[in-house]
């Protein structure tokens, strides 16, 4: 009888024993979360702050996720911590009421949440992933946002503003487009070494400056794959945008975290003018074919940029200037040519005169010069209007160096002028009709005003020299023969009113200023 009481007791004591154990070990389980220190938040010209232990003692939820990675790379974690909310409510503040969110982390990492975010999604200030602690670099806090890109999980938060007003970035009225690539040419150029490359690269501040964008604002960037960003300029002037090598435009700064860096650049919009990568909006617009030649439908480039007008001014690098109506835009493209030159062309609706070559800028335009798009025709150009493919001609020996004119150029500066030649040829006359660029109206265009001789050099690398005598005002460039554009590797021919050709020089490519 002793002996069974003696075992029943024990058997009793052994199940409260891994009862107990049982109770320790789900206790164990608890993490008691601990970080010194105060989570900031800036609310307009107010702030506060709390303790993050006080955070870690709130109210939590436990919520699966989806984010998505800089390499699209789709991510799920269940996260546990407190929702922005209830932290707000301890001040009687709501996420919904505010344009923007900025999280700021302690290595200086920081971004804004756009209210189309903040406005229907909720936040969670997470401390746990997928049931462990975060990592102690990514301590005390790191937010998590359910179906955005993972560049809103901010580690190691310290920091969060609260945007009262609009401060995204966005542009309501757009007064200027410039073309970031050409620009670029003008700004002083750096070498910039990017991981084991080394690139050139323009800095933002420069570029800021000579636009006049406030660095008080905020831009919104757009990069390729539906990237999109809003940075402080006084954040964005502290780095450069590289422009050569890959990834590029690239904005990257050695005073950022790499998180910060943005990479295939498209657009940065800010105080009211827009920076445009004709590169990547090439790249990543719908195409169209014009004449043999694929660019980037005009009319998309347009809408990308958010500029929607009635008539638009297209500019070339040099002040040339063209207006167009919005109807003709469906007969544009931008597109790049084997010189690695922007340019804007349209189709044989529109002129040759509205083709713009080295574009620098777009704008708005008052419909005053507008050029309106005409039937299609289908005869053959003659006349002024036959004119030869693109070519160009190296003048050295200027005073401030070389130059490179070019048949765009000549278009668009310079009077086509006809002269009528007859000359000796096996004992017959032969009589031609050409048209062209007088050379002295080049000269004069290059400001030489006074020349001892020309030396004229042809493709093949044949040369001849001239006096400045034998330059005279029908001594021409000619790029049409009798009403028909020269052709193949003839493009650009010297020609005199002369009784023999022994000094015109076929396929110029080189003038040389004595």
């Amino acid at each position: 009888m002793n002996k069974r009481i003696i075992k029943s007791v024990s058997l009793f004591l052994a199940i409260i024993l891994v009862f107990s154990l049982a109770a320790c070990s789900n206790k164990q389980t608890d993490v008691v979360f601990q970080y010194d220190g105060n989570l900031k938040i800036v609310n307009g010209d107010t702030s506060f702050e709390i303790a993050f232990n006080d955070i870690f003692k709130m109210k939590s939820v436990t919520k699966t996720v989806k984010s998505v990675s800089s390499s699209g790379e789709e991510l799920t974690s269940e996260v546990k911590g407190v929702l922005l909310n209830t932290l707000l409510a301890t001040k009687n503040l709501k996420r919904e009421d505010y344009h923007s969110i900025r999280f700021i982390a302690g290595d200086g990492y920081q971004i804004d949440v756009p209210k189309e975010i903040i406005s229907q999604k909720e936040i969670i200030l997470g401390y746990e992933f997928n049931g462990e602690p975060l990592e102690e670099k990514k301590q005390p806090l790191r937010p998590a946002i359910d179906d955005v890109r993972s560049m809103y999980f901010v580690s190691n938060l310290v920091e969060i503003q609260l945007n009262t007003a609009p401060n995204n970035g966005e542009v309501e009225k757009v007064d200027k487009v410039i073309i970031l690539e050409t620009e670029a040419k003008h700004l002083e150029q750096h070498d910039y070494t990017y991981y084991e490359s080394t690139d050139k690269a323009i800095k933002v501040a420069d570029l800021f400056t000579k636009y006049n964008v406030s660095a008080d604002l905020s831009a919104k960037i757009i990069a390729t794959e539906n990237f999109v960003k809003t940075e402080k300029n006084n954040v964005l002037t502290t780095g450069f945008f590289k422009i050569t090598g890959e990834a590029r435009p690239l904005f990257l700064s050695p005073d950022l975290p790499k998180g910060m860096h943005v990479k295939n650049i498209v657009t940065v919009s800010t105080n009211n003018k827009v920076f445009l990568s004709a590169e990547q909006a090439i790249a990543t617009l719908p195409t169209r074919d014009v004449n043999g030649t694929t660019g980037a439908k005009l009319e998309e480039v347009m809408k990308l940029v958010n500029l929607n007008e009635e008539f638009y001014v297209l500019t070339a690098d040099d002040g040339y200037a063209v207006e167009v109506t919005k109807e003709s835009l469906e007969h544009g493209i931008l597109y790049i040519n084997d010189k690695g030159q922007y340019k804007i062309t349209f189709d044989e609706t529109m002129p040759k005169s509205t083709t713009v070559k080295y574009i620098h800028s777009f704008s708005k335009g008052d419909g005053k010069n507008a050029i309106a798009t005409t039937a299609k025709s289908d005869s053959t150009p003659t006349g002024s209007d036959a004119v030869a493919g693109e070519w160009s001609i190296m003048f050295e020996g200027l005073s401030d160096g070389s130059f490179e004119f070019t048949s765009d150029r000549a278009e668009r500066k310079l009077e086509l002028v006809n002269i009528d030649t007859t000359i000796t040829k096996n004992d017959k006359e032969v009589k031609d009709s050409y048209s062209g660029y007088r050379v002295l109206d080049i000269l004069k265009f290059l400001k030489v005003t006074d020349f001892n001789k020309l030396v004229l050099t042809a493709s093949d690398g044949y040369a001849l020299e001239f006096s400045k005598e034998e330059i005279t005002e029908n001594t021409i460039f000619a790029v049409a023969k009798n009403d028909e554009a020269m052709k193949d590797e003839d493009l650009v021919r010297l020609v005199q009113d002369s009784q023999f050709a022994t000094k015109w020089i076929k396929s110029v490519n080189k003038v040389t200023v004595k």
